[in-house]
């Protein structure tokens, strides 16, 4: 149907432009007409002194009758009042005839032209149209399969208790019920925390903890965040209550799913991504949380790239140059990995020299290269340097 209106749409503006062109073409014959009469007049007409005008005018009169009587065959020029002779009247039918032919002429090319150009615009609309159709189609139908997916893992919301949601029935203008979300209000982020002042070991604690076990909960269900970092995590400092925020970039991940390298933060973006890697899992989010631990307990970004290759050059410089068996369990394209030099961290120490030990031992067992070797789950929760918060 929207193929149809716009094959008619431009049949009727073809058909205005026919006419347009049409009138345009009477409109000069008929100038170059009347400019053609008034040169002649012109031409022919004589300065004569106002005596001898009279005599002027008797002479014409005897041409015109000896043309009238004389003259038969050239009546039908009569119309155009110029006692012309008959050389200069077949001359002016020549002319005419040319101008006629060139006239046709030129119409045919035009009309044959601008019909093909017309068709051939028509198609690549059409094909535009139906190209940006697939691609809107493709994308509501991966959009209902992710909220399917997503809908059903919060129907799990059970097995973990401090994942909250509420849904409401709301009524819109057109008294269509929807559901709508509705959540809790924390008023503060991580970051804006730790720009105001730097957090103490038992916060750092406290956050830290909660952090990795929202992140246990969505591994359970193969949930990739790929935007961890503190702006998107929820704080209500009064409570020391920690919400993870900000799925606009989430996605379900399973074995051997493809996905583009291009995410994440740069300052809190695994090596993995840096390096390319289409090939990843939920280990990316531990990562990030790891550089939100480093700059919890740095006070400032642990590792401030100012672009992707900067960034690596960092990490490489903390942690020192991947093996060729990092490189592999990445699973990063070996194209893009150069074989330069090996360069031998400092560690992570020298970027948290205040840092409480247990601490800075959870962030270096969770910023390795290898994502199977990262420190997660029950390991971490239950790891020593919380014993004095739980």
């Amino acid at each position: 149907m929207l193929i149809a209106n716009v094959l008619l749409m431009n049949t009727m503006v073809a058909c205005c432009t026919y006419v347009f062109e049409h009138n345009v073409e009477n409109t000069q014959e008929i100038w170059l007409f009347e400019r053609y009469s008034q040169v002649m007049e012109y031409d022919s007409t004589p300065f004569i002194p106002p005596p001898l005008t009279i005599f002027y005018h008797l002479y014409w009169l005897f041409r015109w009758v000896r043309v009238r009587n004389f003259s038969r065959k050239n009546l039908l020029d009569a119309s155009l009042k110029l006692f012309l002779s008959d050389e200069q009247i077949e001359r002016i039918h020549s002319f005419e005839e040319e101008c006629i032919e060139d006239m046709e002429r030129e119409k045919d090319i035009r009309k044959q032209s601008s019909n093909d150009e017309r068709i051939h615009r028509t198609a690549e609309r059409s094909d535009q149209i139906l190209n940006r159709m697939n691609i809107v189609e493709n994308i509501v139908r991966t959009d209902v399969r992710n909220l399917d997916m997503v809908l059903k893992t919060m129907e799990t919301r059970h097995e973990v208790p401090h994942f909250h949601y509420e849904t409401e029935p709301m009524c819109t203008e057109d008294e269509s019920i929807c559901e709508s979300f509705v959540f809790e209000f924390l008023p503060d982020t991580l970051a804006s925390v730790i720009k105001k002042e730097k957090l103490d070991e038992t916060d750092i604690k406290i956050y830290t903890w909660q952090l990795f076990n929202g992140l246990r909960y969505l591994s359970m269900h193969q949930i990739v965040h790929r935007d961890i970092k503190p702006l998107n995590v929820l704080i209500d400092h009064t409570l020391a209550l920690l919400k993870i925020g900000d799925f606009g970039s989430a996605k379900i991940v399973r074995r051997l799913t493809k996905s583009t390298a291009y995410q994440v933060t740069r300052f809190y973006r695994p090596p993995e991504l840096l390096l390319g890697s289409e090939y990843y899992n939920w280990t990316v989010d531990l990562w990030s949380a790891g550089c939100v631990l480093g700059e919890m307990l740095r006070g400032n970004v642990l590792f401030p790239g100012r672009h992707y290759k900067h960034q690596l050059k960092l990490i490489f410089l903390c942690l020192g140059s991947p093996t060729e068996e990092d490189v592999k369990l990445m699973k990063v394209p070996t194209r893009i990995v150069s074989n330069g030099r090996v360069v031998v961290g400092t560690g992570l120490g020298t970027l948290c020299p205040d840092a409480d030990p247990g601490m800075l031992e959870i962030l270096a067992k969770v910023l390795v290269y290898r994502p199977c070797n990262r420190l997660y789950g029950r390991q971490l929760l239950t790891h020593p340097a919380f014993a004095s918060i739980l």
